[in-house]
């Protein structure tokens, strides 16, 4: 609803002539990169390049609305909080408003930092990461490029302790990792070496860096979102912190773990949107009368077997078996399952022969559920 350039706040959401959205440093609409060289449009082509049209490349979403906030090559905490609270400002004018003001901000994608920092010294900045999540908002911050653990080096804001933040590093095209990690600071990493994406004036070009690793988990979690899933929007709705942790659940539980990541980063894995996905669809789709249930996909599979386990009453022990219908055992694997959030079981069955199989999930309760699956 707002009018540029007439002076005057005309979507009443505290900012003037914000219509292309916002500078912090001018405190005006000029989201231009003039002075910084493209960075940002690189970053915005992998979160949301348009998709199918056989021009350049796609984002992780092919059609999403995006909200650019500029605060300059260099600023001070007070710009940086300025930034974050004008996203902060327009989801709570949302969720005041059930959307009649304001924006349905779900991420903040972060690729800057600020070495040698400690969270220590700043009191106000860490705290407003769980203020963004408060009103549904999970910020995505790239991990130091330097290498070596950014924990003892300093960093910020990666070094905050907040669950509504995603700290992300950088694999190159073989998995390796290239830049900044911590065991207990970086939550899991992205392929971010030599991506192609928009590029300023110019067309497209190759980047690389934690820049372009942070912005396709933050378009990740977009995508989520735009999944029809009414159990997630009604938590969106009424409980949008709890929403939030469960996209960051999701994001964080659905990655693919890898040995060079290890002791590296808290999940020691790399995001695999696809499972996250799935682990979506099974939270969506899980029946609220069944207290257990086996979501196996692709069904029919070819090599891989993705299988959601959904519980409603969390299980210390649980048996996942899969037989042939020979009644042979071809594998099993024990688990623990938490209560209304769906556990993801990956089983590679490239060696099996074409033909149906019986996944079987028993718990100490006796309690017993099948699901036929069939490879091709």
């Amino acid at each position: 609803q707002e009018i540029p350039n007439n002076g005057r706040d005309d979507d009443g959401n505290g900012y003037v002539d914000d219509y292309r959205g916002w500078n912090s440093q001018r405190l005006n609409d000029d989201i231009s990169e003039t002075n910084l060289g493209g960075h940002g449009t690189g970053v915005a082509g992998l979160v949301g390049a348009k998709g199918n049209n056989g021009i350049g490349g796609s984002g992780v979403n092919w059609d999403v609305k995006l909200m650019t906030i500029v605060w300059g090559a260099t600023g001070t905490e007070e710009i940086i909080l300025r930034s974050f609270s004008y996203a902060h400002t327009q989801r709570k004018l949302y969720n005041q408003t059930s959307g009649q003001k304001g924006a349905f901000v779900v991420a903040i994608n972060a690729s800057w930092g600020i070495s040698g920092l400690r969270s220590d010294d700043f009191p106000i900045w860490c705290p407003f990461f769980d203020s963004l999540g408060t009103q549904g908002i999970l910020t995505v911050n790239a991990a130091s490029n330097r290498s070596g653990d950014s924990a003892l080096a300093g960093d910020m804001p990666s070094a905050c302790p907040s669950e509504h933040l995603i700290v992300v590093t950088s694999l190159d095209k073989q998995g390796q990792l290239v830049n900044g990690h911590g065991p207990n600071t970086v939550d899991l990493a992205a392929f971010g070496e030599a991506v192609y994406s928009t590029r300023l004036r110019e067309g497209y070009r190759e980047f690389s860096g934690t820049s372009f690793a942070a912005p396709q988990v933050a378009g990740a979690i977009g995508l989520l979102y735009s999944s029809p899933c009414g159990q997630l929007m009604e938590l969106a709705r009424d409980k949008p912190a709890e929403a939030a942790l469960q996209a960051r659940r999701l994001i964080l539980d659905g990655v693919e773990p890898i040995a060079t990541l290890q002791d590296k980063v808290v999940t020691e894995g790399f995001l695999r949107v696809d499972k996250s996905m799935k682990l979506l669809s099974a939270f969506c789709n899980a029946d609220a009368r069944t207290t257990l249930q086996l979501m196996a996909s692709p069904n029919p599979f070819h090599e891989q077997l993705l299988v959601p386990i959904y519980t409603s009453k969390a299980l210390e022990s649980a048996t996942l078996e899969v037989y042939n219908l020979q009644g042979q055992r071809l594998y099993v694997r024990t688990l623990s399952i938490p209560a209304d959030f769906p556990t993801l079981v990956e089983i590679e069955a490239n060696n099996w022969p074409q033909g149906m199989y019986l996944l079987r999930l028993n718990t100490k309760g006796k309690e017993m559920v099948v699901q036929k699956v069939i490879k091709l």
